[in-house]
């Protein structure tokens, strides 16, 4: 039986093959409401924030990095235990530590609603989920703002903006994969001369990862002798083995392969930054980023504002 399941889970995509399922242990009776429309709100709400994002799954369920959601149909049980305890050796990471029980049976919920949906259906959930959202921030400036003449006053605090890059207990924070003066992770290239660039550059680089692929962050997909592949960014090698960063988790985890378990290590021609900061940062908050780096390795000394890099 063992045999025929991972069978079925191999169907499903390297992301859910990759290692051995979550043990079958019961995990009780859901602590939500299924059915309930708010519940499969929060459920879409959480999934494009957590779900959708960086190398994981697609927009609404359809096929990314990670395996394809939508039109499968999969047991709600182990829906709810690959999410909470993730799925070792892969890159679905357990979300238990981030999420209640009530949130992921939320998740559930949604990713049920997908099963149905072809390719190119609408989502039931798409535009009722916005009237669910939580509300902005008081100082979240929308992109028909910049056009206000009052926006180009906005002007970023190089000390804010080092708390931001530094700040761990945000998701996917920069100071996990980039190091500035020696301080932060070693995945990403280091930015402690990123201020030899121009301002807009750097912002362009930040909410537009794709447009520029800094040496040393070019995204690569590893596959293995038996065909499970992960996107990586190399992370050096010896004669016997191959270490690399798997972007599919966050923060992306370092591991190293025998030679003769990798069939290939190929370059993807894109940056193996995620495309998520624009969503994720308040413009304020962008313009801190930007401020902090653009300081760093100058002498920068005058105040960046707004308009400066648009």
């Amino acid at each position: 039986m063992r045999r025929h399941l991972r069978i079925a889970l191999a169907a499903l995509g390297p992301g859910f093959a990759a290692g051995p399922v979550a043990a079958a242990d019961p995990v009780g009776e859901p602590t939500v409401n299924l059915d309930d429309p708010q519940v499969i709100r929060s459920g879409r709400t959480d999934f494009a924030r957590n779900c959708a994002v960086g190398y994981c799954h697609g927009k609404e369920g359809r096929p990314n990095r990670g395996p394809r959601l939508r039109g499968r149909r999969l047991e709600r049980d182990y829906l709810f235990r690959v999410i909470r305890d993730g799925i070792p050796r892969s890159s679905m990471r357990g979300w238990k530590q981030t999420l209640t029980d009530s949130q992921i049976w939320g998740l559930v919920a949604y990713i049920e609603v997908l099963a149905p949906l072809g390719p190119g259906d609408p989502d039931p959930y798409a535009a009722a989920a916005t009237t669910v959202a939580d509300p902005a921030p008081a100082d979240v400036v929308a992109s028909p703002v910049i056009e206000d003449p009052t926006a180009g006053n906005l002007v970023g605090d190089p000390a804010a903006g080092e708390q931001l890059f530094f700040d761990g207990s945000r998701d996917f924070y920069c100071g996990a994969c980039h190091q500035v003066a020696g301080v932060g992770g070693l995945v990403g290239p280091d930015l402690t001369s990123l201020g030899e660039r121009s301002p807009r550059a750097i912002f362009i680089d930040t909410i537009m990862p794709g447009s520029y692929v800094a040496p040393g962050g070019e995204l690569h997909r590893l596959t293995t002798v038996g065909g499970a592949e992960l996107d990586v960014i190399p992370a050096g090698e010896t004669r016997t083995r191959i270490k690399v960063y798997n972007v599919g988790s966050f923060p992306p985890v370092l591991r190293s392969f025998r030679r003769d378990q990798v069939r290939e290590v190929r370059p993807l021609a894109r940056s193996g930054m995620p495309s998520i900061y624009v969503e994720r940062y308040t413009l304020k908050q962008l313009l801190d980023l930007v401020a902090f780096l653009a300081s760093s390795g100058s002498n920068r000394s005058e105040p960046l504002r707004l308009r400066d890099i648009l």
